[in-house]
């Protein structure tokens, strides 16, 4: 009878996280479905969205990224100054013809073009939500990854509470409703670190591997071919290769010379090949497959770290973000590198590397870190997961063993931490419900419908020839 009982408590346990899982995933889902597609702009402005759409344009139109103001075939007669006309977000002509490359890396302009090509104009303005939850459905499969050595219920619940983190951040939805980079730079990063974890896992298990390795080296190559300052997740790549060839003692020289050499061959040949298109790109356009696109390396250095990292801290503990989650994610952490050590230190790694690279930009926004969310949001799930198994064991164990005030004070400790949790997660994304009948708005190039209707109103009034100043 007591068996009967114990297995019937397991099943409505089971029941209740699984039930919790899908409700929290559907109306996460539900929610940005809503908020990504609903408020999305209707046109693009400022220098970032600007250039991206116009990239997207011009490639699927006319077959390159480079778009000609045949304004300039004009003016280069008249040996006049050219600043006053060199537009927005973009470089000098290359030629006569007036064909201008932007100053911002091509990658993320591909996949609008492919919108563009498959939807028109309305393509050009939905890809970038639809990466955004393309990045939600990779954050999902890489904690199904990273805990894989751990119950089904923490590994779910884990992921649909890091999903919702990802999916409300006011600052990545504020990205994603107008044409950026921030987006597919996320999707790739995780997606690379994803095909890395499961790699190294396989070369712990004895095998090679290598068609993971192949797409983690597509997926880098994709997340440096839209913004070149992920070239440094080649770091946890090789340090995930270097781990998974050592596990294991009894293999022979032979097998981990090849375990080390054969997985790291995979992943830089798929690389290499993945990013040609970039590399004669910026051969031909800008003279050196080592030169850049962008006009502000002068405003990256060392000394920029310090005043820089203060500011990241200041604007990601916003209450917003993560400022009532910041325990959790410290507790996560910790805890995650107490258990699975080898994937945290491939994860943190990845972490450190980009983190470093982009302290050294003086005009750094939080925008930029896009890519790293995913990791400080499965921090902060696990920690928050952890925490409540944690306390429920504790409970658990004095119920078992102490007398009645000490099952009461137990069990009011236990209550008061998840409440705390509870409200801790509830605080930092309250703000962001009520997105679902508010108008549309992003802080940066974004354009509603009714200021569309007024430019395109703007168009028919003016002549196609007419330049307005």
């Amino acid at each position: 009878c007591q068996l009967a009982v114990t297995a019937t408590a397991q099943s409505r346990r089971g029941l209740l996280w699984r039930w919790a899982v899908a409700g929290l995933l559907v109306a996460t889902l539900a929610w940005a479905g809503i908020v990504y597609f609903g408020k999305r702009t209707h046109g693009a402005t400022a220098s970032d969205p600007y250039a991206y759409a116009q990239m997207g344009v011009d490639l699927a139109e006319t077959g390159t990224f480079l778009h000609r103001y045949t304004l300039f075939q004009e003016v280069i007669p008249l040996e006049i100054a050219w600043a006053p006309l060199q537009p927005v977000g973009y470089h000098i002509p290359r030629n006569d013809l007036g064909d201008c490359p932007s100053v911002w890396a091509t990658g993320a302009s591909v996949l609008l073009a492919a919108g563009y090509g498959l939807m028109g104009e309305t393509g050009l303005y939905v890809t970038t939500p639809i990466v955004a939850i393309l990045a939600m459905l990779a954050t999902w499969a890489l904690v199904q990854e990273t805990l894989r050595g751990q119950s089904r219920a923490v590994r779910y619940l884990t992921g649909a509470l890091a999903v919702t983190l990802l999916a409300t951040s006011p600052e990545h939805v504020d990205r994603l409703l107008v044409p950026m980079a921030d987006a597919t730079a996320q999707l790739f990063t995780v997606l690379t670190l994803l095909f890395t974890l499961r790699g190294m896992r396989q070369l712990e298990e004895g095998r090679l591997g290598l068609l993971s390795f192949i797409i983690a080296g597509i997926s880098f190559a994709w997340a440096y071919w839209t913004r070149h300052t992920q070239l440094v997740l080649a770091l946890p790549a090789l340090l995930a290769v270097v781990l998974g060839s050592q596990a294991g003692s009894d293999r022979s020289t032979g097998r981990r010379i090849a375990a080390l050499v054969l997985p790291l061959v995979a992943f830089s040949v798929a690389a290499l090949v993945a990013v040609v298109p970039d590399i004669i790109y910026r051969w031909h356009v800008f003279d050196g497959i080592f030169a850049t696109e962008t006009t502000e390396l002068p405003l990256m250095g060392l000394k920029h770290i310090g005043p820089v990292t203060v500011q990241m801290l200041r604007d990601s503990l916003a209450s917003g973000e993560w400022g009532y989650l910041f325990p959790l994610a410290i507790f996560g952490g910790y805890t995650y590198a107490r258990k699975q050590h080898r994937q945290a230190l491939v994860l943190g790694s990845a972490f450190a590397a980009v983190l470093l690279v982009h302290l050294t930009y003086h005009s750094l926004r939080l925008r930029d870190l896009l890519s790293l969310f995913p990791l400080v949001d499965l921090a902060v799930a696990y920690g928050a997961v952890t925490l409540v198994l944690r306390l429920r064991t504790f409970v658990s164990n004095r119920t078992t063993r102490a007398e009645s005030r000490v099952r009461l004070g137990a069990a009011f400790l236990a209550v008061a931490a998840i409440a705390c949790v509870i409200l801790s997660l509830s605080m930092s994304r309250w703000a962001m419900i009520d997105n679902l009948w508010k108008p549309g708005w992003a802080s940066f190039g974004y354009m509603r419908a009714g200021n569309r209707a007024a430019f395109d109103r703007l168009a028919e009034l003016t002549e196609s020839d007419a330049i307005i100043g």
